[in-house]
């Protein structure tokens, strides 16, 4: 039988990997929404987003840079332009 205090140890340690992990889910979550905004307003303004860029959209993990994405995707005058931008970005 396991004393208390190695049982609450156990308890505590099951508590913060949920935590990680709803965390880390809703990190997830939160990026897969982001890259299809980007890619919704892409397609609401220019009517064809070309798989190029939806890949190198895709292929951002960063929440930081997707939110900057998002705001150029709002702001771009082309989808050329844009490309142009996300090249920049995957090419670091």
């Amino acid at each position: 039988m396991n004393s208390p205090l190695f049982e609450e140890w156990v308890k505590e340690e099951r508590e913060e990997a949920a935590k990680k992990a709803r965390e880390e889910a809703t990190r997830r979550a939160t990026i897969k929404t982001k890259k299809e905004s980007i890619i919704d307003v892409l397609t609401e303004r220019f009517e064809f987003v070309p798989e190029k860029i939806i890949e190198g959209i895709n292929n951002i993990e960063s929440l930081t840079i997707l939110n900057q994405l998002f705001k150029r995707s709002i702001k771009t005058s082309s989808l050329d332009e844009f490309s142009k931008l996300l090249e920049i970005i995957i090419q670091g």
